[in-house]
């Protein structure tokens, strides 16, 4: 008797461990996906939410999908996530750049290492979208807002040897009303 109490509970054990292992069940009726540590039932459970590199104490529904740019996860178990965040990312964390905080900032950076383009920027009301942007030589050719906010966020100020910014740029022989960025990286 001793002996089936012992594989039932092994058996019952080792089922609902498996039944944990559905890591992002899906809320058909909200249409909602949710992320959840194995076996997480509390709220103690939830990995830690990074939005622009300020730990993010909404929830993460509050964000609007269209307005992220990327998104990674660290798992908990790693020393990197926790050497970042502390003890908070026991759990995991979920690291998310949004497009706005990208634009911003690479505009910030390089308005430091150019007065053209801060001038540029100055004049219109902080709108970069009439500009073209050259990186070592090429240009930055948009398959989209995120491919080019994407690329231009990746540069750190340690890259940058030189910025310049220049009206009516030519393009192909052609002058284009553009504000032509030149970006030289290390």
């Amino acid at each position: 008797m001793k002996t089936a109490a012992i594989i039932f509970f092994l058996f019952f054990s080792i089922n609902t461990f498996a039944q944990s292992k559905s890591i992002a069940p899906a809320d058909s009726a909200n249409n909602n996906t949710v992320i959840r540590c194995m076996a997480s039932i509390s709220k103690a459970d939830t990995p830690l939410i990074v939005v622009n590199d300020k730990i993010y104490a909404k929830g993460i529904n509050s964000i609007n999908p269209d307005d992220i740019l990327s998104l990674s996860v660290l798992k908990g178990d790693t020393a990197t996530a926790i050497a970042i965040y502390g003890t908070q990312a026991v759990n995991g964390v979920v690291i998310i750049t949004l497009k706005s905080f990208a634009v911003e900032s690479y505009k910030k950076t390089f308005s430091k290492f150019s007065k053209e383009y801060k001038k540029y920027l100055t004049e219109h009301a902080n709108d970069d979208q009439y500009c073209f942007y050259i990186i070592n030589g090429k240009g930055v050719i948009e398959k989209g807002t995120n491919d080019r906010v994407s690329k231009l966020y990746q540069i750190s100020k340690k890259q940058i040897t030189y910025i310049g910014a220049t009206n009516n740029s030519y393009i192909n022989g052609n002058v284009d009303n553009k504000e032509m960025v030149t970006i030289t990286t290390k």
